[in-house]
């Protein structure tokens, strides 16, 4: 019996040994290339790494760290728990270069532009539960006390709506050269802080009519109207879209009879969970779609320019 316990014993001393053989091999590989690690779980890419030289890269993650790993690698045991709950699921990490973003502070805020113009991009409901200055591949091989973790998203019961998404090189691309245009619309107008906001985190609500809920208060935040909401919102935002002719006569009806949905969502009536479950993809198919043009013309329409886009 004892011979079969330190038989078992040996295995599993082995089993980590072997896992940190080759964390070592990965970290050694990276060198000093990259200065933050986001973890990102919920998406699939087209590659196994994606890349924007000198910049970001997001790539897939071999051999997440377990308990055991993380325990020994963390500087702040406190966050074991919060953090020991997603790593199992971490697939993908968002890496951001040290040559980029000389300190963590900017690799932080260069990095989650980068994750929010994706959110934008793609719809996917991807969640980020933490940065490290390990990639997540290599926490295995980290000397003790020695990997600096920040929580981030700590959403564990965070939704997803329809498929996993799966993120291209174009994405990838379009998000990182439109992360100056972003932080310039972000720090200059609130509105559209709010707007993206929304799109970027209704999945982290607890129900299904929260999230529709802050999705159309993204949307109502962009068009800034405070009469004749549904007339006024479905023609604007079916002009700013759609060229004249029928689609964007079908955008206007499309748009008119979500907003007869959302308003027996915000008021309590009863809706079916099936219903509100493909009425929310729709509504955030919508705000991505005025956020993507907005961002790519530069120029948030506030003020008189609806009037403008409908009657010019």
């Amino acid at each position: 019996m004892k011979e079969d316990k330190y038989k078992e014993l040996r295995e599993s001393l082995a089993y980590f040994e072997t896992r940190r053989a080759r964390a070592t091999e990965r970290l050694a590989a990276d060198g000093d290339l990259y200065i933050a690690h986001f973890t990102i779980i919920g998406i699939e890419s087209e590659s196994f790494e994606l890349t924007v030289p000198g910049i970001v890269k997001l790539r897939c993650v071999d051999e997440p760290p377990g308990e055991v790993e993380l325990a020994s690698a963390l500087a702040d045991k406190q966050l074991l728990s919060s953090v020991g709950r997603y790593s199992h699921r971490v697939h993908h990490e968002l890496c951001v270069e040290r040559s980029i973003a000389a300190t963590t502070e900017k690799a932080l805020d260069l990095g989650w532009l980068v994750i929010t113009a994706l959110r934008i991009r793609t719809t996917a409901n991807f969640l980020v539960p933490a940065v490290s200055d390990y990639s997540w591949s290599t926490i295995a091989a980290a000397p003790k006390n020695s990997c600096h973790i920040q929580l981030l998203e700590d959403f564990p019961m965070a939704r997803t709506f329809g498929e996993i998404s799966c993120i291209t090189q174009d994405d990838l691309e379009w998000a990182v050269d439109h992360v100056p245009t972003l932080k310039k619309l972000l720090l200059e107008n609130p509105r559209i802080q709010l707007a993206v906001e929304c799109l970027t985190t209704h999945h982290h609500e607890a129900s299904l009519r929260m999230t529709a809920a802050s999705l159309w208060t993204g949307l109502e935040s962009l068009i800034g109207i405070s009469a004749e909401l549904s007339f006024r919102i479905s023609l604007y935002i079916a002009a700013f879209l759609e060229t004249p002719g029928g689609r964007r006569i079908a955008l206007y009806r499309h748009i008119k009879s979500l907003y007869s949905l959302r308003s027996k969502v915000v008021h309590g009536a009863e809706v079916d969970n099936k219903v509100l479950a493909k009425h929310i993809k729709e509504v955030k198919t919508i705000l991505s779609r005025l956020i993507i043009n907005i961002i790519d013309s530069g120029e948030f329409p506030d003020g008189d320019k609806w009037d403008e886009i409908l009657l010019g």
